[in-house]
C-alpha cells in the first residue's frame, strides 16, 4: 500500500492590510471590495489621503486606495513629501548648485505624482496631487491631514522589523501613532 501525500496548495501571494482606529482594531485582507462594507458607507463622499514615497510599497497601496475611492466615491488626495537633501560635511555646495538640485528634485517628484494623479483618474477616482515642502514626512502627512479634514490615511509600509526598523524608523508607523483619523496600512 504506497503511502498517499496530501496535494498542497500552491501559495497565495501575502497580503496584509491593516486598519487601525483610535477606538478598535480589526485586520481586513484583500483588495478594496473586501473591505468591509459598513465602513465604505461611512467613507461615502468623504476624503482620503495617500502619502506616497513612490517605492513598490506605495504602489500597492495606491492601488488599494484607487479602488476605495471609486468604490466608496470618496475624493482622493495623493500627497509626496520632499526628501531633505542630503549634505556631505566637508564639501561646498554653491547656493545657486543647491537651488538647482532642489527644483530638480521637486520636477522629478511633480513629475511622479501627476502620473499618479492620473492613473487614479483614469481609474475612474476623484483625485488630486499636493506636494509638501521639506519636514519630517509623519509630521508633515499628519498635519496635512488635519488641514484638509481627511477621513482616512491609507500609506504602504515596508514591513521592517527589528535593527531595521530601530535604524530607519517606520513612517508609517508614526504616522498611526500621532493621526487622529484611522490610518490603514498596506504592507508591501
Amino acid at each position: 500500500m504506497a503511502n498517499s501525500v496530501p496535494a498542497r496548495r500552491a501559495p497565495q501571494p501575502h497580503r496584509r492590510v491593516s486598519i487601525f482606529l483610535r477606538r478598535a482594531r480589526g485586520h481586513y485582507g484583500g483588495e478594496a471590495e473586501d473591505f468591509p462594507k459598513n465602513k465604505l458607507e461611512e467613507l461615502h463622499g468623504s476624503g482620503l489621503a495617500h502619502p506616497t514615497d513612490f517605492s513598490p510599497a506605495s504602489r500597492r497601496a495606491f492601488r488599494m486606495v484607487v479602488g476605495l475611492a471609486k468604490t466608496s466615491r470618496a475624493e482622493l488626495l495623493v500627497a509626496h513629501v520632499l526628501p531633505v537633501l542630503p549634505l556631505v560635511a566637508d564639501a561646498y555646495i554653491a547656493a545657486t548648485t543647491y537651488d538647482e538640485l532642489l527644483r530638480g528634485q521637486r520636477a522629478g517628484a511633480k513629475k511622479q505624482l501627476d502620473r499618479l494623479v492620473g492613473k487614479a483618474k483614469a481609474a475612474g477616482a476623484r483625485a488630486d496631487g499636493i506636494l509638501l515642502d521639506f519636514g519630517v514626512p509623519a509630521e508633515r502627512i499628519v498635519r496635512l491631514a488635519q488641514s484638509r479634514h481627511i477621513d482616512v490615511i491609507v500609506m504602504g509600509t515596508h514591513g521592517r522589523t527589528g535593527v531595521r526598523r530601530a535604524l530607519v524608523g517606520s513612517v508609517a508607523a508614526r504616522v498611526v501613532a500621532m493621526a487622529a483619523c484611522p490610518v490603514m496600512t498596506v504592507h508591501a
